[in-house]
């Protein structure tokens, strides 16, 4: 695959900023390991010395040892996280197939019947949503991740409007058969390419190119307000 090649200082900050976002998200999903928390401060200090017509130290640059993370790294990780996810999506999968739709209420008015979601339920969708999310920035091409995004969302809709979702929506949820494999496999491929890019952006800071010095603006200085009709 052909190097990375950058024609501006702005397309090198937007790669920057990508990167960032790559290692924010390996922070959160694991937990904020040492690890990662460690590489975090690491990008950030390349993010500042980058702008506003910085250019890196030579310390600076020997410093960038983003090209040193490997899957072996990453990996153990992330590999809780993916777990869990699965586990909770089996939890509102078979949720939702025991669900009970209510019984609407009698007479003329049409009321809609009442219905409350589980709050166990409640309790272990943000975690799985804050998961997902991630795991969407490391796989952005990622199909599944996608798929079980979508799905999230939809079932994010039923519990905040305490909705009873028809057998034909339940039935549109799959993302409860999602299996440790595929997870496992899906994470690999995303590991992969998040490597490619934080590899690629190393060899760019390390060969960031030394900027010519700021030209200086000599402005002089504005003399004293005179109002309407002062000499």
């Amino acid at each position: 695959m052909p190097q990375r090649v950058m024609k501006s200082i702005h397309e090198f900050n937007e790669f920057l900023s990508a990167n960032l976002t790559i290692v924010r998200n390996l922070r959160y999903l694991s937990g904020h390991h040492p690890y990662f928390v460690r590489y975090d401060e690491l990008m950030s200090e390349c993010w500042s010395s980058t702008i506003n017509g910085r250019c890196p130290t030579p310390e600076q640059r020997r410093a960038a040892t983003f090209d040193q993370i490997t899957p072996r790294d990453v990996k153990p990780l992330l590999e809780g996280p993916g777990r869990d996810l699965v586990a909770r999506l089996q939890m509102f999968q078979e949720y939702l197939g025991t669900i009970v739709e209510p019984v609407p209420p009698q007479g003329g008015w049409g009321l809609t019947p009442s219905f409350q979601h589980s709050e166990v339920i409640r309790e272990q969708f943000k975690p799985a949503m804050d998961a997902i999310k991630g795991f969407r920035v490391l796989g952005l091409e990622d199909e599944l991740f996608a798929t079980v995004y979508d799905q999230l969302i939809a079932l994010a809709k039923w519990l905040r409007e305490d909705v009873c979702p028809s057998p034909g929506e339940r039935a549109q949820f799959t993302a409860g058969g999602v299996t440790p494999a595929q997870m496992d496999a899906h994470l690999d491929a995303a590991i992969a390419c998040c490597l490619e890019s934080l590899h690629d952006f190393n060899r760019l800071y390390v060969n960031f190119p030394v900027l010519p010095p700021m030209p200086k603006i000599h402005l002089e200085p504005i003399g004293p307000f005179r109002g309407r009709g002062e000499q």
